[in-house]
């Protein structure tokens, strides 16, 4: 089912636990786990409000093999993914940071600035 792995495949590109998805969404972990694992079906609320986290549309959230679709995306190391991850969380830098779902998109020049603001984030964030 595609919804399942896609919920999966999108937590961990955003570096995110189940545990923090769960609290995104206010459910529990064994919910999220459910979802991933294709044992539940998350409620229409919920799949709207993770469309919106993950930005992606619910259409596609649903439908789309996301995972292949974005198999050609090696161009971001996986430190700057794991970093756009912890931003994502963050309340102050989670709403404006929509390009990130528009990085396949992007000219290469494009993504290379946006990877330097998304390290000069995490560097003044840690401070």
């Amino acid at each position: 089912m595609q919804l399942s792995s896609n919920i999966r495949y999108l937590r961990k590109k955003f570096g995110m636990t189940g545990d923090d998805l769960a609290g995104l969404l206010g459910v529990k972990f064994p919910a999220v786990s459910g979802w991933e694992t294709g044992r539940r079906e998350p409620t229409f609320t919920n799949i709207e409000k993770m469309a919106e986290i993950f930005h992606v549309s619910v259409d596609k959230l649903m439908t789309a093999d996301i995972e292949s679709e974005e198999a050609h995306l090696k161009y971001i190391d996986a430190e700057t993914a794991q970093i756009a991850g912890e931003l994502v969380k963050h309340p102050n830098i989670k709403k404006s940071l929509p390009l990130l779902a528009e990085l396949d998109e992007m000219p290469g020049e494009e993504i290379d600035k946006m990877i330097d603001v998304i390290r000069n984030c995490k560097e003044f964030l840690d401070k």
